[in-house]
């Protein structure tokens, strides 16, 4: 059940990432400038669009980062043999931030040091805490994934995707509620329940 979970989930990481992989590349692209020496007019050298990708690769949250990041690359590869995103292709970089905050900034920090990425994503709620600051600073769009409410407000670079657990589990209930199986999901002391 886990392996039909895990692939069900990949398949919707992968759509849900190429969509946010190409909205963002799209909307926040700037082009590096180069001026002319000649005429003095500015031209475009950006030849493609570089993600990154902050995820844990090991330790913790491994068992969704690995099937995230194989699903970002599907998607990337997918984007980029149809021609890419205005002829450009998308380049990714993934680095292992172990679910770690303070490792995931640092893989934050190497994938901006030489130049900045058009967009970065991550998994989970502590790494994208730890990211959205310099994220914003960088004036970098940040688009994480977390299953919890949001607790990165007021920042016009930090995108959440994904469910709110709380919410989905109380809608769940109302609506098994609704559908007149309650007392088949939850058959003993369902006043325990919150919802």
């Amino acid at each position: 059940m886990i392996s039909k979970f895990l692939s069900v989930k990949n398949i919707l990481l992968l759509i849900l990432v190429l969509i946010l992989i190409i909205s963002s590349a799209i909307f926040f692209y700037k082009p590096k400038e180069n001026t002319n020496s000649v005429l003095g007019a500015k031209d475009t050298e950006t030849q493609e669009y570089r993600i990154g990708s902050v995820l844990p690769l090991s330790k913790a949250g491994m068992g969704v980062g690995i099937p995230y990041a194989n699903g970002i690359k599907k998607a990337i590869d997918t984007v980029n043999k149809t021609g890419g995103i205005n002829g450009k292709q998308i380049k990714i970089d993934i680095q292992d931030g172990q679910l770690d905050p303070q490792i995931s900034l640092s893989a934050y920090k190497f994938l901006t040091k030489d130049s900045k990425p058009d967009a970065v994503t991550t998994l989970f709620e502590p790494p994208a805490k730890t990211i959205s600051e310099p994220a914003q600073n960088d004036q970098i769009p940040l688009i994480y994934t977390a299953y919890v409410r949001n607790y990165i407000e007021n920042m016009d670079f930090v995108f959440k995707n994904g469910f709110d657990s709380t919410d989905g589990c109380a809608n769940l209930i109302n609506y098994i509620k609704k559908i007149d199986m309650y007392k088949k999901f939850v058959p003993t002391q369902p006043n325990l329940l919150p919802y």
